[in-house]
């Protein structure tokens, strides 16, 4: 019996060939090896399952629909800045827009399969047809058909190297990251992942990212110990701040870098134009623009001690205080002056935190020293 549906495959094998290749020189070769064996009826059988060879080399070019998660800002009036899930109608009023819809004009993305990276180098992703990002890249040729593809996607950092996206000993995919200096440069580091099947998905892939830094805003006041000075700041430093690391999308976690000084930055955030200057009031008052964030790494920071050299994380401020008879405590008539203040701070992922600066007792000089 099995020698009969053989023959009736083999008959088909003939028969599909005529009809398809009028070119074939000989009969029955339906894999055009130029000759009539077994392997052809294999061919027919994979014909008939939608395997067919063929079909396989079309290239499914990579299309992707994007959707952005929103920062949410902490709880008021908790430390842990987690938020109250008890009440859902307050944290949807907390939830405010960061301008990464507007930022997000290309993508990189790598495609991740038995552990292996397909994309030694990141592909980028900057074309928008209809509402979906086109690729000019296919789906990875060596997945099989029922492979479950892993793709990473990230945007905001300069992808251009094999060396941003890897995978480590262990077999986990982890992006590093660096921190842009200048501020008017920096952006959020949005990342996000989807898994799907060569099989199933036609070449189209849904990402929906994620923040994966955090957002700091900044603000301002004096206290009344300083009601009777006026206080001009020009601009404010953030020193000792560790500003690299690997994130790891499976987990959600960063492993930050402490080991070496460039593992350090400063970051810079100015209350105008270079020679303008916000004058503090007793009201909070905003540094910089309304739509300005400082993004950095999610971490704790280890706040100088006060002690007579400055290290660990302070804020640098350059600024001028003054009393109404012009006599100087910071600063004089024709130049800025520093005051400091240590930095304690928790930088939460996907998070945006206020950083109130209160200008008044706090404020010392660069040998730790009290101001006032």
């Amino acid at each position: 019996m099995c020698k009969h549906f053989l023959c009736s495959l083999f008959l088909a094998a003939f028969s599909l060939n005529a009809l398809a290749q009028e070119t074939t020189t000989i009969n029955g070769d339906v894999n055009h090896d130029g000759k009539v064996d077994i392997s052809d009826v294999v061919a027919v059988i994979n014909i008939i399952a939608g395997k067919d060879n063929s079909q396989q080399e079309v290239k499914r070019l990579l299309s992707f629909t994007v959707t952005q998660d929103k920062f949410v800002n902490p709880a008021q009036g908790d430390d842990s800045g987690e938020l109250d899930e008890s009440d859902p109608e307050l944290n949807a009023k907390r939830r405010l827009p960061v301008a990464t819809n507007a930022n997000l004009s290309e993508f990189y993305y790598s495609a991740v399969y038995n552990s292996v990276n397909y994309y030694d180098v990141p592909k980028s992703v900057t074309e928008i047809v209809g509402n979906k990002w086109e690729s000019e890249y296919s789906w990875p040729e060596d997945a099989d058909d029922d492979e479950v593809v892993d793709f990473y996607a990230y945007a905001n950092l300069d992808a251009e190297t094999d060396d941003v996206f890897a995978i480590n000993d262990y077999g986990r995919p982890y992006i590093n990251f660096v921190t842009d200096e200048t501020v008017t440069e920096l952006k959020d580091f949005i990342v996000a992942k989807a898994s799907d099947s060569y099989s199933n998905s036609q070449g189209q892939i849904s990402l929906r990212f994620w923040h994966a830094c955090g957002a700091l805003k900044f603000y301002i006041s004096k206290t009344d110990k300083l009601s009777n000075y006026t206080v001009k700041v020009q601009k404010m430093v953030l020193h000792n701040i560790p500003c690299s690391g690997e994130y790891y999308p499976n987990e959600n976690i960063w492993f930050v870098y402490r080991d070496k000084p460039e593992d350090f930055k400063e970051f810079t955030v100015n209350a105008g134009e270079p020679d303008d200057a916000v004058e503090v009031g007793t009201e909070q008052t905003l540094i910089g623009k309304t739509d300005d964030y400082l993004f950095l790494l999610p971490q704790t920071l280890t706040p100088w001690d006060k002690g007579a050299t400055l290290k660990d994380a302070y804020v640098e401020i350059v600024c001028k205080i003054y009393d109404e008879n012009n006599n100087y405590k910071v600063g004089t008539a024709a130049d800025w002056g520093w005051a400091y203040l240590p930095l304690n701070l928790t930088i939460q992922q996907g998070y945006i935190t206020p950083v109130h600066i209160s200008m008044g007792t706090a404020l010392r000089d660069g040998g730790g020293n009290k101001l006032f």
